[in-house]
């Protein structure tokens, strides 16, 4: 349910939509820079360096490990420096890590298998705050009736951002050499830091700062709200199915399909692009729901339902067309979700926002890191279609976990979110 002045908010109140260009920007980037070391690492590490693909599993995994250690570390940054602060020390950070990636390359003496996991883990590290923080900023500029939508497009952009490595980064690879495709990627992401702290100068003006308190006790206030549990578990159940299509649809439909490798990376790219436009799309229904009484809840329950079984039909589909049909709408009902989940995240976190979204991402991570070594395991006991339905079955379970998440209950004690007048004015300050 959505109070009637929220109802004139939406309404009424402008989208900043220069600050939103540029953090959907950071978004895409942020996630272009986590997908081209695997780019790079199947095209030209394991040739130049006999890298195996174990050894590159650890490489990818580092940044993964990473980014989900550091992402309460994250949290706590975002709710004391800021939510601009912390997406402006991520984009810096993030970029001298790239940007070395690429020095490493041209002394090759320098380059093993211990040097590229470091700087990996490091990378993932300092990207850690980029989802709380993005949707902390979100819940700071944007009027409550239009944030979930908001959410979805930035959501959707780091979705882009990695259909779009394996042609971008590839070509840039070929024209200029690996190490400086990894160099110009992270100048660029510098760059985009820079431009970043400008646009937000309003906003950095107009932001206070949460009041001083134990950390600890807001860590365990925010701990014992079961609604910021159950999301968190939810998250994890999506984030293991969404995980599992990144990492092993391709393999699904080379190896179950017979498709050939051309073939079975154009296939599985649609799959993520129906994701990209679910996350928008998915926002703005939700919106557009909550603004006539509907819960928050509708569109996860059923995007996440829908998706369940949209892959038991792929499942049951004898040729690779209406498979990855069917799997091209159980991720666009997926990326539906992201939206509602990041707005509830906030929104139950209120002044701590960005601690209570980091909380619910590491369970989000947590399950998408368990995805790419538990579906090979589990393909082994019970066949391909077996791994994947166990993932169907997961995203179901999250789906009824929302029935005991209301939209309308209170922010946790000590964790007031923004009144509606302030996130209008505010609103205001900071268009561009």
């Amino acid at each position: 349910m959505v109070h009637h002045e929220n109802v004139q908010i939406t309404r009424s109140a402008a989208i900043p939509w220069g600050i939103v260009g540029v953090l959907m920007a950071q978004a895409a980037l942020a996630h272009f820079n986590r997908v081209s070391i695997s780019v790079a690492g199947s095209e030209r590490l394991m040739t130049e360096f006999a890298l195996t693909e174990t050894e590159l599993g650890m490489i990818y995994s580092a940044f993964l490990l990473a980014y989900t250690l550091f992402m309460l570390p994250g949290g706590w940054v975002i709710d004391r420096a800021g939510a601009v602060t912390a997406l402006t020390l991520m984009g810096i950070g993030t970029s001298l890590f790239v940007i070395l990636t690429g020095v490493l390359g041209l002394f090759p003496a320098a380059i093993s298998l211990l040097t590229l996991v470091i700087v990996r883990f490091c990378a993932g590290a300092m990207s850690a705050p980029l989802h709380p923080a993005a949707a902390q900023t979100v819940a700071q500029v944007i009027p409550p009736g239009q944030r979930t939508f908001i959410n979805g497009m930035v959501t959707g952009a780091a979705i882009i951002g990695v259909a779009v490595t394996f042609g971008v980064f590839g070509w840039m690879m070929d024209r200029f050499g690996w190490p400086t495709a990894f160099i110009l990627s992270g100048i660029l992401t510098l760059l985009l830091a820079m431009l970043w702290w400008t646009v937000t100068v309003p906003l950095r003006r107009t932001a206070s700062a949460a009041p001083c308190a134990s950390d600890r006790k807001e860590f365990n206030t925010l701990l014992r709200d079961h609604r910021i549990l159950l999301l968190t578990i939810s998250y994890a159940t999506i984030g293991y199915f969404e995980y599992l299509f990144f990492y092993w649809l391709q393999h699904y439909l080379f190896k179950v399909h017979a498709l050939s490798i051309t073939e079975s990376r154009w296939y599985a790219t649609i799959p993520t692009l129906a994701m990209a436009f679910g996350m928008p799309f998915g926002g703005w229904l939700s919106d557009r729901l909550t603004s006539i009484g509907c819960s928050r809840s509708v569109i996860p329950v059923c995007g996440m339902v829908l998706s369940a079984v949209l892959v038991g039909a792929g499942l049951c589909c004898r040729h690779p067309g209406p498979a990855v049909f069917c799997f091209a709408l159980a991720m666009a009902g997926a990326g539906a979700c992201e939206g509602p989940f990041w707005t509830m995240a906030t929104h139950l976190g209120g002044e701590r926002g960005g601690l209570s979204a980091a909380i619910v991402n590491t369970g989000g991570n947590a399950g998408g890191m368990l995805a790419p070594f538990v579906t090979p395991l589990l393909s082994s006991i019970l066949g391909w279609s077996g791994a994947i339905s166990i993932a169907g079955g997961l995203c179901l379970s999250g789906a009824i976990l929302w029935y005991w998440i209301d939209m309308d209950d209170h922010p946790p004690e000590s964790a007031t979110a923004p009144s509606a007048e302030a996130i209008s004015t505010r609103s205001t300050q900071v268009m561009i």
